[in-house]
């Protein structure tokens, strides 16, 4: 079953309308609908709206798996954009910490006033 097919199933489940999906998404029900019929994806930030109105895991509602056979990945490197991946059927994922304290870390201290830097 591909993404659309869950959307469309989930949505007919919850008795919700496209209209009431859209809106919490920030979408028109025309984007939304194009979802369900597979045209176009939403945004992983659509994408974590929608399983929080659903109240289902991002696993069970993009793969409508949640048995760990696939998960979501977050990638974070020092001064980039934040990059969301997908890892299917990996035995242990490596889950790396550091780059994102670091990123949090630098992104505080250039908030910081310069004399307070140097004090």
């Amino acid at each position: 079953m591909r993404l659309g097919e869950r959307l469309r199933t989930l949505r007919r489940s919850k008795k919700f309308g496209a209209e009431l999906l859209a809106e919490a998404c920030g979408v028109k029900a025309g984007a939304y609908r194009r979802w369900e019929r597979n045209e176009t994806e939403p945004s992983v930030s659509q994408a974590i709206a929608l399983s929080r109105v659903y109240q289902t895991s991002l696993d069970n509602m993009l793969f409508g798996s949640s048995d760990g056979t696939s998960m979501i990945a977050v990638d974070v490197e020092p001064g980039q954009q934040v990059t969301v991946r997908i890892v299917a059927n990996e035995a242990k994922p490596k889950v790396k910490y550091q780059p994102a304290i670091k990123l949090e870390n630098a992104l505080v201290e250039r908030s910081r006033p310069k004399q307070q830097l140097a004090e």
